[in-house]
């Protein structure tokens, strides 16, 4: 019961990374979420906690988890939250959003590239 509540006590809402540390992680996108799945959970807030532990509390095997931090799995999309709230950082879902900011800002400049050339032939 002591240990429960020692770790209770210590459960914060994951902390934000430094955009810096996401750029480290590369420009390849899956390889960058895989970099970022290591540096989070070699970054944990609770060190002493082990990956059977934090798969339990994941909800996936523990075979499965190993696997995902050594790079060889992937992060079930179903699990980040709770992989994160486990770890106490958002670097997955913050490398996540990075590369769905710049696949949006690819596609509006194709767009914009698009109306401008039909612009330009209409006139």
């Amino acid at each position: 019961m002591n240990r429960e509540l020692a770790l209770l006590a210590e459960i914060k809402q994951p902390s934000q990374i430094a955009e810096t540390k996401i750029a480290e992680f590369g420009n390849e996108e899956e390889n960058a979420i895989g970099e970022a799945i290591k540096w989070a959970w070699l970054h944990r807030r609770i060190q002493r906690m082990s990956q059977r532990r934090a798969s339990e509390l994941c909800g996936m095997p523990a075979s499965h988890f190993s696997n995902m931090v050594n790079g060889d799995k992937y992060l079930p999309p179903q699990k980040l939250n709770q992989f994160e709230w486990v770890v106490g950082n958002t670097a997955v879902s913050q490398t996540i959003e990075k590369f769905r900011v710049v696949r949006n800002s690819e596609i509006v400049r194709q767009v914009s590239q698009i109306v401008a050339e039909n612009m330009v032939r209409a006139a």
